[in-house]
């Protein structure tokens, strides 16, 4: 699947794609900046341009890109003061608070930022551990609040370590 790790400040992701439980040879990028924000995904990275839209265009509960195979989604959207966390399961977004990681890589990535290293270490050290993570590793900083900043349903805040909604 994937590790992403942010501490509010940097966001870090591993590259490794798998399919049917093997890894591809062709890393992609799990973050990108489009329209003043940055979004994340894990699972299935061909959500990433259809959430990316949905979501640049006022993330309407009931234009939710729906998803048309047997895996799962995380998308997540970088946000100076919390992460939202969208999947194909739900209309409502999730919000956390920082630190945050996500993936199969997550907990061994939030154990090292809780004893000091940054995104970019978390993420390298569960890419030694975790079969579905590896190198090359992406990072960003977190940018500002775009002035047109849309407006979602609200939805629960939960720490990160509480893991995501079921």
């Amino acid at each position: 699947m994937t590790t992403i790790a942010s501490d509010g400040i940097t966001v870090a992701a591993d590259s490794c794609v798998t399919a049917n439980d093997l890894r591809v040879k062709a890393p992609k990028t799990k973050l990108q900046r489009e329209g003043g924000y940055l979004f994340g995904i894990a699972g299935d990275i061909s959500m990433m341009e259809p959430m990316i839209d949905w979501y640049l265009k006022g993330a309407i509960s009931t234009k939710h890109p729906r998803h048309c195979t047997t895996t799962t989604f995380t998308f997540l959207v970088f946000l100076p003061d919390e992460v939202q966390m969208f999947n194909q399961q739900s209309d409502y977004v999730d919000k956390y608070r920082y630190p945050y990681t996500t993936g199969t890589g997550a907990q061994l990535a939030m154990g090292a930022i809780l004893h000091g290293a940054t995104p970019y270490e978390a993420v390298k050290c569960a890419c030694k551990v975790d079969v579905y993570s590896a190198e090359p590793i992406t990072t960003h900083t977190i940018p500002p609040l775009p002035k047109q900043a849309r407006k979602t349903k609200t939805g629960r805040t939960r720490r990160a370590t509480q893991g995501p909604a079921r």
